[in-house]
């Protein structure tokens, strides 16, 4: 298990502030902060979770912000 994936899954749980999450993903070097959204995506697709919920957890958006939506 990588380094990140322990962090990434406190802050799924709630455990560690998304603030603190925010500041941590914004001072890892380019090729992690690559890494860590390559394995995020992984997990969300391994949970079969939808779409837009997706989108909202890891953008903080509404899919109707999402300028690339086909729907």
């Amino acid at each position: 298990m990588r380094e990140y994936a322990a962090v990434l899954n406190e802050l799924a749980q709630a455990l560690r502030p998304m603030s603190w999450g925010v500041t941590w993903f914004e001072e890892l070097a380019s090729e992690d902060q690559f890494a860590v959204l390559r394995d995020l995506a992984g997990y969300s697709t391994q949970r079969n979770v939808a779409r837009d919920i997706a989108l909202r957890g890891v953008t903080g958006w509404a899919v109707s912000h999402a300028a690339d939506d086909p729907a």
